[in-house]
């Protein structure tokens, strides 16, 4: 998965309409790259580059100049540099069988000096999205100031003052597959041109993109590099933006229902007092999502997608009979969800929450007692 972005470089929303301003990318001075340099974490794994951050930071004032020209003859020529193309993947163990390969996470490792020419365009981009209002507050995920908290409280406000006034909420969790490894290039260079960015920037763009590949490392064998064709790099500073980017103008297809986003996590909302016009009003919002995800070449899990009725116990009541669909499959119906590290329930109380935190207190072996604790009992 692509690292997340610092505060000051991060985004949130697209207009597909073009927009009037163009965005240029503009060459970077010393000093900028000197305090870039001098910021780098010593403790990060090296690239296939292997050249270590330490070595970087260490001589930071000597390669500035240096890497300064690179970066600037990068940005003015709009291309991006073929060996930062390739990225090096290594397993991580999580947790379960060992010999089991869905039990690790695929680690990209990218060269260090292709990060920091990332926090460049970034930067940059992220001011020109921000200044002209291209961001939409649907989307709380790689944003300053933003986190799961006020996705979080943002959606729970909503869905409180609507039953309070005695309507029933309608919630549909959508589970994207792959969604960063899945973007489609050719898609995304489109949305790019259609917020402004001007040719030749985008021709830099479509550089960073392109004939990506990657190695995949196991002990101490390095296998053949294979082709990237979809998605944006993984362990990237620039990825995450080019997502949201992406996914940004999915609200504006919704017409009945409310929508909060945080990165690819999507859960769609409708109230009404009606049951029968709150499944009428999902459904049809379903649809149009089932339509843009075909258009932009993402893949629903609808194994993983569910939904939920919250409500008071009146307002509940015999629900048996609502039914949402999406790509002609029902959605399971579920009384329990959990959204964002938080256990939502149809009552929408903390019950649900509190259970599920004691149930994993309860399974937490107890620490053993040191000679000293024990002659204190």
């Amino acid at each position: 998965m692509a690292e997340k972005i610092s505060s000051r470089v991060t985004v949130q929303s697209l207009s597909p309409i073009m927009t009037q301003s163009v965005f240029y990318l503009n060459e970077i001075d010393e000093e900028t790259v000197l305090k870039l340099l001098l910021s780098l974490k010593t403790n990060k794994a090296i690239g296939l580059v292997k050249i270590s951050t330490r070595l970087l930071k260490c001589s930071a004032h000597e390669i500035c100049p240096s890497v300064t020209k690179l970066l600037n003859l990068s940005i003015s020529l709009g291309k991006f540099p073929a060996i930062w193309k390739c990225s090096k993947v290594t397993a991580l163990f999580k947790s379960g069988e060992r010999k089991n390969a869905t039990n690790y996470r695929p680690i990209s490792i990218l060269p260090t000096l292709s990060k920091i020419l990332e926090k460049v365009v970034c930067f940059q981009f992220y001011q020109f999205l921000n200044s002209h209002n291209l961001l939409s507050n649907k989307q709380f995920g790689f944003r300053p100031k933003l986190s799961t908290t006020t996705a979080m409280s943002s959606f729970s406000d909503e869905v409180l003052i609507y039953i309070e006034q005695g309507n029933l909420c309608g919630v549909v969790f959508l589970d994207l597959t792959k969604a960063f490894d899945t973007v489609d290039h050719c898609i995304l260079l489109s949305k790019l041109s259609a917020v402004g960015i001007s040719p030749s920037s985008l021709k830099w763009f479509e550089s960073y993109l392109s004939y990506r590949k990657q190695q995949t490392s196991c002990v101490n064998d390095l296998f053949e590099a294979l082709p990237v064709i979809f998605g944006v790099p993984q362990g990237s500073i620039l990825g995450p933006l080019l997502f949201l980017v992406y996914i940004n103008n999915l609200p504006d297809v919704i017409k009945n229902s409310q929508v909060t986003l945080y990165a690819d996590d999507t859960v769609l909302y409708c109230f009404s007092k009606d049951p029968r016009l709150l499944e009428q009003k999902l459904n049809e919002d379903l649809l149009r999502v089932s339509h843009w995800l075909c258009e932009n070449k993402l893949t629903l899990n609808l194994e993983k997608t569910k939904f939920m009725l919250i409500g008071s116990n009146r307002k509940l009541g015999d629900n048996s009979s609502f039914s949402l669909s999406i790509f002609d499959t029902d959605i399971n119906s579920v009384s329990r969800f959990k959204y964002l590290a938080i256990m939502l329930s149809t009552r929408f109380t903390w019950a649900s929450h509190i259970e599920c935190i004691s149930s994993k207190i309860n399974k937490t072996d107890p620490l053993p007692f040191t000679q000293n604790q024990a002659s204190l009992t």
